[in-house]
């Protein structure tokens, strides 16, 4: 039922924006997930994550755990327990629909709606294959789902969508994944930095980047299984919401620059109290090194520096992408998080 004053502005006249976007905040965000798989709300496990295929210790196996988020790949024995030192962003949805030939038929749909900022026809461009990425504005903020391994892309740059409209065909482009094995890779991420190109020329500079500020490694992605599976019973969750919910597993000590930082001003909710003039910033993370939230410190560092990390007997280099390394209570930022770090606050 439309309520008796927005009524009369539809009468009226036009609805003003902010009237449009404070209505807005009275529902919660309609999210559907991307394909017709819903096993992920009644079970999970086989029925909806691709498996992969590990050779371990000569044993050859198909876990279907390795399609879920997290470090769930790379099997490594330390001392007398197993760990998963591969991380990976996002999640393998196993098609439903195959053809006679065992082709995938699946319609790959957007999430909500959005804009697409960003495709790749290439199979060989990118370990994603054929992709997409859609810009979705939530909360004032912008979040991207991206949708990898496609057979077909049905859908340009530039084009908006709206919720359930049909990007692709779920598909096996991209290395590693063969007919047997199609799936759907999906991921929803933050951005880290719009400068990212002159970043990756400097550090990267023999690899071509293909994909401008969508390249993988400029998305920051968190776990969307988990993140459905809690809007299932708490409908009005929202991305800043449930990574607020996130424990941290390291933080940092980076120096406040003189225009700010871009990834604080694109996700302001990370910034739980007011800045320090001169001072740096606590910005605390995940062991994938996903930002979860700064604080301002008064405190002055010259260069990024690790000040607290959860104690860990494990070389912290298997647990967080090398990010950190030390063990015990010695860590500190490896080559990739110094990386990261510089990432961030370029």
């Amino acid at each position: 039922m439309i309520k008796p004053h927005l009524a009369m502005l539809l009468l009226f006249g036009a609805l003003p924006s902010y009237a449009i976007a404070q209505n807005e905040r009275e529902k919660p965000l309609e999210i559907i997930l991307p394909t017709e798989n819903r096993a992920l709300f009644s079970g999970g496990g086989s029925a909806f994550y691709q498996y992969i295929i590990r050779d371990y210790e000569g044993t050859r196996t198909t876990p279907w755990e390795g399609g879920q988020y997290g470090f769930v790949r790379n099997p490594l024995k330390v001392d007398s327990r197993t760990i998963y030192t591969r991380f990976h962003e996002g999640i393998d949805i196993r098609p439903i629909q195959r053809d006679a030939d065992g082709e995938p038929l699946d319609a790959v749909r957007a999430i909500d709606n959005g804009q697409v900022v960003y495709i790749t026809g290439s199979r060989a461009r990118s370990g994603y294959g054929r992709y997409v990425v859609v810009e979705h504005i939530w909360e004032g903020c912008p979040y991207y789902s991206l949708y990898a391994h496609l057979k077909r892309i049905e859908v340009r740059a530039g084009d908006l969508v709206s919720r359930g409209d049909q990007l692709g065909v779920l598909g096996y482009t991209g290395s590693g994944i063969d007919k047997q094995r199609a799936h759907l890779h999906f991921e929803i991420n933050l951005l880290l930095n719009t400068n990212f190109e002159f970043w990756h020329e400097r550090h990267f500079p023999k690899d071509k980047n293909e994909h401008g500020i969508f390249n993988g490694i400029n998305l920051a992605g968190f776990d969307v299984a988990e993140f459905y599976l809690r809007r299932q019973t708490d409908p009005w969750l929202t991305p800043s919401r449930y990574l607020a919910s996130k424990k941290a597993f390291f933080t940092v000590r980076a120096p406040a620059s003189r225009d700010g930082i871009q990834l604080l001003k694109r996700y302001p909710w990370m910034v739980k109290s007011g800045g320090s003039v001169g001072g740096s910033w606590d910005i605390s993370f995940d062991a994938s090194g996903l930002p979860l939230c700064a604080h301002p410190s008064t405190e002055k560092v010259e260069s990024p520096v690790v000040v607290w990390a959860e104690a860990s007997k494990i070389q912290y280099r298997y647990l967080t992408r090398s990010i950190l390394e030390g063990v015990g209570e010695e860590a500190r930022l490896g080559g990739p998080g110094m990386r990261l770090l510089e990432l961030i606050l370029q």
